[in-house]
C-alpha cells in the first residue's frame, strides 16, 4: 500500500528541483528494463542511459550509502544550500504549496558559456510504503503555470521519479530515472553530455555530505 507519510510533510519542499540534474518524462517503477548502457561507474555511483525518440537520452543513476531517507529527506528540505552539493544549481524556489506533501518550486541552473541559464518548474509528491518505509517522490512539469525569468531559458516536458530503498544492513539505495528537453538552442549531443556528467557529481556530492554526516555525529 501506499500512502502519503505526515512525517515527511516537511521533507517534499525541495524534491522537485533535483530533475534539472538528470531530467525526465515517461518513467516506470520497475528499474530492471532493458537497453540501459552504463555511462560512467565512479565511486559506488552508476550512471545509465537510453535512446529516446526525441534523440535527448532518458537516465539513471544509483548508489548505496550509509544513511537513511530520512537524512536524504531532510538534506533535500535544505533549499540555501542546494549549490553547495547539486552540481550547476544556482538557486532553488518555492513558488507554490498545494498541500502539505505537494510542492512547485523553480530551480536554475548554470549553462557553459555562451548557453543562457536555464530553468524548470516542476511539481512533487512524496510518499512511503507503510510495509517497508521505501519512499517514492514523483516529479512531473509545470512549465506552463509560472512566468519566464529574463535570460534564462525553460527547460521543457520534466518528469521523474527517485525511490529511496531501505536495506537490512542500514543503508539505503537511492535510485533516480528520467528525461527532459533543455529548449533553446543547446545541441542535443553537449545536453546528453552535459546531464550526465551532472548526475554523476550530483550523486558523489550526495554520498560524501551524507556519510560526513553520520561520521561527525
Amino acid at each position: 500500500m501506499i500512502f502519503t507519510n505526515p512525517l515527511l510533510k516537511k521533507f517534499t519542499t525541495f524534491s522537485g528541483i533535483l530533475y534539472c540534474l538528470i531530467s525526465s518524462v515517461s518513467v516506470s517503477v520497475n528499474f530492471a528494463e532493458s537497453n540501459w548502457q552504463v555511462e560512467k561507474s565512479q565511486d559506488g555511483v552508476a550512471v545509465f542511459t537510453r535512446e529516446t525518440p526525441s534523440g535527448y537520452k532518458e537516465v539513471k543513476a544509483q548508489v548505496t550509502i550509509k544513511s537513511t531517507p530520512e537524512e536524504f529527506l531532510a538534506l533535500l528540505d535544505k533549499t540555501q544550500s542546494a549549490p553547495l552539493w547539486i552540481d550547476k544549481c544556482r538557486k532553488v524556489e518555492l513558488l507554490a504549496k498545494p498541500s502539505e506533501h505537494e510542492r512547485i518550486v523553480r530551480s536554475t541552473f548554470a549553462a557553459p558559456w555562451p548557453v543562457k541559464d536555464r530553468d524548470m518548474v516542476t511539481y512533487s509528491l512524496t510518499q512511503i510504503d507503510k510495509s517497508t518505509g521505501n519512499v517514492i517522490i514523483s516529479i512531473s512539469d509545470r512549465a506552463t503555470q509560472f512566468a519566464l525569468q529574463d535570460n534564462v531559458v525553460r527547460m521543457q516536458n520534466v518528469s521523474g521519479q527517485w525511490q529511496l530503498l531501505t536495506n537490512s544492513d542500514y543503508t539505503t539505495t537511492i535510485i533516480y530515472q528520467g528525461y527532459g528537453e533543455p529548449a533553446g538552442n543547446l545541441p542535443t549531443w553537449l545536453a546528453n553530455t552535459l546531464v550526465v556528467s551532472s548526475l554523476l557529481t550530483t550523486f558523489q556530492n550526495l554520498r560524501l555530505i551524507l556519510e560526513k554526516q553520520n561520521v561527525d555525529e
